[in-house]
């Protein structure tokens, strides 16, 4: 694991190393609000990779697809469908739906 203060070390090492004196003046002044941002992007990473955010249900909702004849647009129609959304699709491409 990673310790906040070898990353702020790090940005400092670079800062002093490449970045002008104004970034390094903000780095420095913005410490803690850097150090906030980090440990809350983290969380959410952490809590987002773990499944413990609530998921949003698509079931029975109206979707509207276009581009559903193939890629991307086919198979977000696949797995919504799975999930229970009622669809309505439209492709330039009639014959691929």
């Amino acid at each position: 694991m990673f310790k906040i203060e070898n990353i702020l070390r790090s940005i400092q090492s670079l800062a002093s190393d490449k970045l002008p004196t104004k970034a390094l003046q903000f780095f420095q002044k913005y410490k803690k609000v850097l150090i906030y941002f980090l440990f809350m992007w983290s969380s959410y990473i952490l809590a987002r990779e773990k499944g413990w955010l609530p998921k949003k249900s698509v079931k029975g909702k109206h979707i509207f697809i276009t581009g559903a004849g193939s890629g991307l647009g086919r198979d977000m129609a696949i797995k919504l469908s799975i999930l229970g959304a009622n669809l309505s699709i439209s492709d330039i491409n009639i014959d691929a739906l």
